[in-house]
């Protein structure tokens, strides 16, 4: 069964610049740069990631985000116990293999198993955040 425990967590003052995520809970996110504390969906999986979205904000609503500790998220894909985490360009998490996936940011380990789609939970770090090389 999926869980978390926050060991930080931060709300923004809005939610996001062009997009509602009342239906993104526990997807990844990223800032925008414009309008300031705002946030995105990421739409490449180079983008810098900067936590877990742990609410359902809508348009210009406050989202809570978890930067570190252990929450549920989104599977992209078919993912084990102990797999490396890092972004798909849709915000879901999948397995990423250091020194083959290294454009992308290695942000967590999962604990629980899945398949796509599935909310499972996982151990995370944004804050530092580096690429799996």
């Amino acid at each position: 069964m999926a869980t978390e425990i926050p060991v930080l967590r931060f709300s923004l003052v809005t939610a996001a610049a062009n997009a509602d995520f009342s239906a993104k809970q526990f997807y990844v996110c990223k800032m925008s740069a414009s309008p300031a504390k705002t946030i995105l969906l990421p739409t490449a999986v180079t983008d810098r990631p900067i936590g877990i979205v742990q609410n359902d904000p809508g348009l210009g609503k406050t989202a809570s985000i978890l930067v570190s500790g252990i929450s549920k998220f989104v599977a992209g894909g078919n993912i084990a116990v102990g797999d490396n985490l890092g972004l798909k360009n849709d915000g879901t998490l999948v397995k990423v293999t250091p020194g083959t996936d290294t454009t992308v940011f290695l942000v967590g380990v999962a604990i629980e198993a899945g398949v796509s789609g599935d909310i499972l939970t996982g151990v995370f770090s944004f804050a530092a955040a580096g690429r799996a090389a």
